[in-house]
């Protein structure tokens, strides 16, 4: 498969070593030649032990000019901010799919409406959005189970709490968050925008276990801003949602806590789940039965960091291949990821107003 990846950052590293492995022809693009000869000769060669010499480095100036078809793929990994730029360019492009990373888009109506529009209005592409901890072993395990042992839902809450020290060992070149999008929140960073994750979990998890989609949230941002730094963020933020089914719960993010803490907490009526995520290259799921019920189990699952990357290409590879007997419970579609995005706007919307504020699931019906 040919591939065009935007982005030659750290996303755009994970993102081409794991097309290589699968043996697609890749091509990656990025407008800053600095950042494509530090893809080349640092990221890739410490992180995988040498340089693909079959990866073309170009400027992203040849993506606009490039031939109807050129690509079979096109995989946007850019700051989230630019990812609407891009995409408008890589429809006219006509790829079989297009993947963008999470955040779809930064808090701007405009953008996700517009972003949706250029979705249903090409058809014949198939959308993909980066939320990678949906697929993981540890979600698909926790949901198997409930939903055999005990899918009597009391309680369901979220905790991304991760400090931006990984995020910026990852990129040593940023001498810290308010030198990219991620010290804005208007621009897709901050806690709950750049560990959306979180957000994102807890949404996929109450659809998936007939829980119901948010219909109304409230928000408490705790926003961090300076001048001299160039930030103006939102460091940690509480969600507490109400579902169309009438289920609730929270979701916590930050930017602060390390070491991190990810983690999915079920209580249901007769037994208690944790999943926890990232811990030193695992994941693992613990469950406990409370009431006196018999039947808890602990596992742990070792999960190096490339294979989220792995687990969400090798799914678009089986969806575009049509090597699926039956569809995933949870999938990566990009309208779903835009979801989460437009359900993250309200909370940046009710945490300025200080109220709660409704969820217009109209305009999200094919969800």
């Amino acid at each position: 498969m040919r591939v065009g990846i935007v982005g030659a950052g750290s996303i755009g590293n994970h993102l081409a070593y794991s097309a290589r492995k699968l043996n697609w022809e890749v091509t990656v693009f990025d407008r800053d030649t600095e950042a494509l000869s530090r893809f080349k000769e640092d990221i890739f060669p410490s992180r995988y032990g040498r340089f693909d010499s079959e990866i073309v480095l170009k400027n992203s100036e040849d993506l606009s000019h490039a031939n109807l078809g050129s690509f079979e793929m096109i995989l946007i990994g850019t700051p989230p901010d630019t990812h609407l730029d891009v995409l408008r360019i890589a429809v006219k492009l006509k790829p079989r799919a297009i993947f963008i990373e999470k955040p779809f888009c930064p808090p701007t109506e405009s953008q996700i409406f517009e972003s949706k529009h250029l979705i249903e209005q090409n058809s014949s592409i198939d959308f993909f959005c980066g939320y990678n901890h949906r697929l993981s072993l540890v979600t698909r395990t926790l949901l198997d189970s409930i939903q055999l042992t005990d899918p009597h839902l009391l309680a369901l809450e979220v905790n991304w709490l991760e400090s931006w020290d990984g995020i910026l060992r990852a990129h040593p070149w940023i001498g810290g968050p308010g030198e990219t999008y991620l010290g804005s929140t208007e621009k897709g960073g901050g806690a709950l925008f750049e560990h959306s994750h979180g957000l994102d979990l807890w949404i996929q998890i109450s659809k998936a276990l007939g829980l119901g989609l948010p219909n109304e949230l409230r928000a408490d941002m705790k926003i961090v801003k300076s001048e001299k730094e160039n930030t103006d963020y939102d460091e940690c933020v509480k969600v507490e949602i109400v579902t169309d089914k009438g289920f609730s719960g929270e979701i916590n993010q930050d930017v602060l806590t390390n070491p991190s803490k990810k983690e999915v907490k079920v209580l249901c009526k007769n037994h208690r789940f944790l999943a926890a995520y990232g811990k030193e290259g695992h994941d693992s799921l613990r469950c406990e039965p409370t009431n006196g019920t018999s039947g808890g189990f602990s596992l742990d699952l070792e999960k190096p960091r490339p294979t989220d990357f792995d687990t969400e290409l090798a799914l678009i590879d089986k969806i575009m291949s049509k090597k699926l007997q039956t569809a995933p419970t949870i999938n990566i579609d990009a309208l779903s990821g835009l979801y989460t995005a437009y359900v993250a706007k309200r909370a940046v919307d009710s945490s300025k107003l200080g109220t709660s504020v409704q969820i217009d699931s109209k305009e999200w019906e094919l969800l």
